[in-house]
């Protein structure tokens, strides 16, 4: 399993937040769109995807909101969808009369598991939601990650130092002693022309959790305006070895995601 990610979960938030600010000065849609009902389902990446009758109920939602999570493990291979996930509880909101879609994607990588999961909701007409889902999850099925998670691992997994490591350390702008493993965490903003970063900040720090290499690397698509998007995207990862979330594997760890990741809104 994954350790969870704190600063991933702040960065999730953050994204929402966002979105929820730059968008809530958008005038109220007057149209009600059909939406899935609560639902879910799964099934494995040999099966043909389809709907299953359970979850073709259909609801009208009065925030104009269709949402789905879906969620891929390639190593079980199997696929799980949730249907009106409704991440954004209390912030729902009406949507401009402009139609506009929303995307967080979020890649899980350690030694022995391969995960994603994609976040969507959508304004774009009747079930908006499901006809992304049918067009994106044979995408990602075709995908193959083995090579970034080789190159991953054996950038971030080597034998573990013996403790207490030293960490690069962002509050004393050096290093420091770490009794748990070192950690950084990357964000950047996103040229939605170039899909290269033009913003970058890096959050090096030690974790008090001795856990073992890992990576995340999540990519956001939010609505910024009627016809413009910001592009974010962020990785953090775990490491054991002394002063192994440096600069130095900070640009590795960049190389081998700009040579194996592409984020599903990219065309």
């Amino acid at each position: 399993m994954f350790e969870k990610i704190n600063s991933s979960d702040m960065y999730f938030k953050r994204s929402l937040i966002l979105s929820i600010i730059l968008t809530a000065s958008f005038p109220q849609g007057n149209g009600l769109p059909s939406c899935h009902a609560n639902c879910q389902f799964s099934q494995n990446f040999n099966e043909p995807l389809i709907i299953p009758d359970k979850c073709n109920k259909t609801m009208m939602s009065s925030f104009n909101l269709c949402q789905v999570r879906f969620e891929l493990d390639y190593t079980q291979r199997t696929i799980f969808v949730n249907f009106g996930t409704e991440l954004m509880s209390r912030q729902k909101r009406t949507i401009s009369d402009v139609p506009y879609d929303y995307i967080i994607e979020t890649l899980r990588i350690n030694g022995t598991r391969i995960e994603t999961t994609v976040f969507y909701s959508c304004t774009l007409g009747e079930r908006c939601e499901e006809e992304y889902l049918l067009s994106t999850i044979p995408k990602l099925i075709e995908k193959n990650y083995q090579d970034l998670q080789k190159g991953l691992i054996d950038l971030l997994d080597h034998s573990r130092s013996t403790s207490p490591l030293t960490c690069e350390l962002v509050s004393s702008s050096g290093s420091g002693t770490c009794n748990g493993t070192c950690y950084n965490y990357r964000s950047q903003l996103i040229n939605s022309t170039s899909y290269q970063p033009i913003f970058t900040t890096d959050s090096p720090s030690c974790s008090d959790k001795i856990v073992s290499a890992s990576i995340q690397i999540m990519s956001s698509k939010t609505p910024f305006s009627d016809t413009q998007y910001i592009h974010g995207r962020m990785f953090d990862y775990y490491c054991a070895n002394s002063l192994c979330n440096n600069a130095e594997t900070n640009l590795r760890v960049q190389e081998l995601m700009d040579k194996y990741y592409t984020s599903i809104y990219q065309k």
